[in-house]
């Protein structure tokens, strides 16, 4: 039996696999966030479909993973912009503008990270349980073969059993 230490969590060796469909959950995560703006191009500027636009994010962020999610967030910011400067948006200030999307961008990234470090996660500890069961597994199988006593080390033969009463040294 070969037990391997576990590897530092901070430290990716590989990134992940790409998933087969990647160009088609990206593809349609920006079909939705073009659906999004037209839909708030229609509502107006005073109408925010802000929360809307997370939808698209924690898609890419789940399946793609952060870099993905980040570039999508980019994307909803983008529209985002769109939809407000041709909805027509008034600004006493120009800053006023640039800091709302300033604002809208940052919370659309630390959607995008969250989203996609807590699925990392989730991924990580699959893994590990996966690993622990094939550990335990094989600790069952070795403990089975060799049939030694966990308190005490000796070896047990076929009759005896762990609840027999141990002979003393001499006896």
């Amino acid at each position: 039996m070969t037990v391997h230490p576990a590897a530092n969590p901070d430290e990716q060796t590989t990134a992940p696999p790409r998933p087969r469909c990647y160009g088609l959950v990206l593809g349609g995560c920006f079909a939705l966030l073009g659906g999004l703006g037209w839909l708030d191009y229609l509502t107006g500027y005073e109408l925010s479909f802000f929360v809307f636009y997370s939808g698209p994010i924690g898609l890419a962020a789940w399946y793609l993973g952060r870099w993905p999610g980040i570039g999508v967030a980019f994307g909803a910011t983008v529209t985002w912009l769109l939809a407000d400067f041709f909805g027509g948006a008034k600004y006493s200030h120009a800053y006023l503008y640039y800091w709302n999307s300033t604002i809208h961008f940052l919370a659309f990234i630390i959607n995008a990270v969250t989203i996609a470090k807590i699925k990392s996660d989730l991924d990580r500890r699959h893994a590990l349980a996966a690993e622990l069961e094939s550990t335990q597994a094989a600790l069952r199988t070795a403990q089975a073969r060799d049939r030694v006593c966990p308190s005490c080390g000796q070896s047990l033969t076929a009759g005896e059993t762990k609840n027999a009463p141990s002979r003393a040294p001499g006896q």
